[in-house]
């Protein structure tokens, strides 16, 4: 059985995890529908637009790896 204290304590962890990943959303997902715009204003070329789009897969890419080294270290 559980603390109280724990049960909170996890009830917590998952309003913030949800948090998270409601923020984290419309930052990967707010740049397609504008990126004509932003290569316009920006002046960027097709190379540096679609680069643009892909940064957020390359970063998710780079630090997955390492996701399950901290998910044991720190625990879920």
């Amino acid at each position: 059985m559980t603390d109280r204290s724990d049960q909170g304590r996890n009830i917590l962890i998952f309003i913030g995890i949800i948090t998270i990943a409601f923020n984290l959303r419309p930052a990967i997902t707010s740049v397609g529908p504008i990126i004509g715009d932003i290569q316009h204003e920006l002046q960027f070329n097709t190379s540096t637009v679609s680069l643009l789009t892909t940064l957020p897969l390359l970063a998710f890419s780079a630090i997955s790896p390492f996701a399950p080294f901290f998910a044991k270290k720190m625990g879920n």
